[in-house]
């Protein structure tokens, strides 16, 4: 399947939408008619995926002592012995409203008040519909396999003091033991459900403050004794703020550099990837401002030693060459006016890690609000898993 890489992508910042060039077609042909199922189990019947999707959260008792909560989305017919870790973004937590009431969300025709997107959450429902997406990308793709989700933020109390002074100073391997927990509870709900085909084979990915934990989980020596890591996916990845100040500026105040992102592409130039049918429905009216602010607001507060890990970029570097030399394939993918990861390429080891630039069209300028872009997202991994083929 995998037919070279791109250096680059290209999205439309108005629609979300993703440019098809030559080079990404070539890297995973079909994507018309991947795009095209993966919607149309959405669009069949709203409410029962949704309702789908409820069902699929569950918790993750923590040897430490807290708990983690997960999500596991999967076909039962198609379940082998690969499965897709993802570590959600910053404050991508569950969902704070059932199916019901983001159903009616979606379907309610008339004015949307402040009032009303805060009682349905349509933002909590950001890293569930990602996740799906990336399901329903790779089940369509041809390269199905189980889903699981790790929401963030993990409280504090699933970590040993140890693992958080590790965590402080760059070190994110802890993660990988968080991954082990979660990947043996979700193999205990398959063989709840007849399922006894073993897990061997993980692909991480991350985005944002999850690009880091994904990497620092791969490389964990406690993972890697027990699965072969076939890929590692990080969008976003910061590396190169000074500290956790300068984090923040880069992140609320000054979150996008450079003037000019792109030549000036138009729509005809290249055929279309439009955003996933689940995505554009909720987001259609907007997001809710103060659920989204105090959402971020927790996971400042509780993610500080993170905050400061990510600060660090020497362990990260490390292990991003010790997953090369393991034969992971590594991307890092980076949009070219985002702040935060703006200096991440200078830090990569410079060799077999691949590496994308996410570009915006017309002469927009594209920042850290890609990891909002779901089809743009799910692309990034199914490329990256395509390599591993």
């Amino acid at each position: 399947m995998h037919n070279g890489f791109p250096r680059e992508i290209i999205t439309n910042t108005g629609d979300r939408s993703v440019l098809l060039t030559p080079d990404v077609q070539k890297a995973l042909p079909g994507l018309y008619e991947i795009v095209d199922t993966a919607d149309s189990s959405f669009e069949n019947n709203p409410l029962e995926y949704l309702e789908c999707l409820e069902s699929s959260v569950f918790t993750v008792n923590s040897s430490k002592g807290g708990l983690a909560n997960c999500s596991l989305i999967f076909n039962s017919n198609k379940v082998g012995n690969e499965m897709l870790v993802l570590f959600a973004p910053f404050s991508d937590r569950q969902p704070k409203s059932d199916a019901k009431t983001i159903h009616e969300y979606i379907t309610y025709n008339e004015h949307f008040g402040e009032f009303y997107k805060e009682t349905h959450a349509p933002n909590s429902w950001n890293q569930i519909t990602k996740s799906a997406a990336n399901f329903e990308f790779l089940e369509a793709a041809n390269m199905g396999m189980p889903v699981l989700t790790i929401f963030s933020p993990v409280p504090n109390s699933a970590y040993s003091p140890n693992e958080k002074k590790q965590i402080k100073k760059g070190d994110f391997t802890p993660e990988g033991r968080l991954v082990e927990e979660a990947v043996e509870e979700a193999q205990l709900q398959l063989r709840e459900l007849g399922i006894h085909q073993t897990v061997d084979t993980l692909h991480v990915s991350g985005a944002s403050l999850g690009a880091s934990k994904a990497i620092g989980a791969a490389a964990s020596k406690r993972l890697g004794s027990k699965f072969n890591i076939s890929s590692v996916t990080a969008q976003e990845l910061i590396m190169g703020p000074h500290s956790k100040t300068d984090l923040l500026d880069r992140y609320a105040f000054h979150s996008k550099v450079g003037t000019k992102s792109h030549e000036a592409l138009t729509l005809r130039d290249y055929p279309v990837l439009r955003e996933t049918a689940m995505r554009r429905a909720i987001d259609a009216h907007g997001s809710e401002k103060l659920s989204m602010y105090g959402r971020v607001a927790y996971s400042m507060f509780s993610q500080q030693k993170a905050l400061k890990g990510i600060t660090k970029p020497d362990q990260t570097a490390n292990h991003i060459q010790h997953l090369l030399d393991e034969g992971t394939k590594v991307l890092v993918a980076s949009a070219e006016n985002s702040s935060v990861s703006r200096q991440t390429q200078s830090y990569l080891p410079g060799g077999r890690e691949k590496f994308v630039t996410l570009r915006a069209n017309n002469g927009d300028r594209l920042g850290h609000e890609v990891n909002e872009y779901v089809a743009l997202s799910a692309l990034v991994i199914a490329l990256n898993i395509a390599r591993t083929r």
